[in-house]
């Protein structure tokens, strides 16, 4: 297994409280889907890809956006 595939797992063992040969039993898709959900709890990382999101706009819409969120 590579060093950051274990790296999340033992994470997400750790935050779900439990054992690690549990989640590494667990099918590949409810591991990834268990890490988004996580990643979507954590404030921080949502202002963090909602800001990258904005910036990847074009110009004109982040202008627009800019405007519509002052108002």
């Amino acid at each position: 297994m590579k060093q950051p595939v274990r790296r999340m797992l033992l994470v997400l063992s750790r935050e779900l409280h439990k054992p690690l040969f549990e989640i590494m039993s667990w099918p590949e898709s409810e591991i990834l889907d268990q890490i988004a959900f996580n990643l979507t709890q954590n404030e921080e990382w949502c202002i963090e890809y909602e800001r990258e999101q904005i910036l990847n706009l074009p110009a004109k819409e982040r202008a627009a956006l800019a405007k519509a969120r002052m108002n």
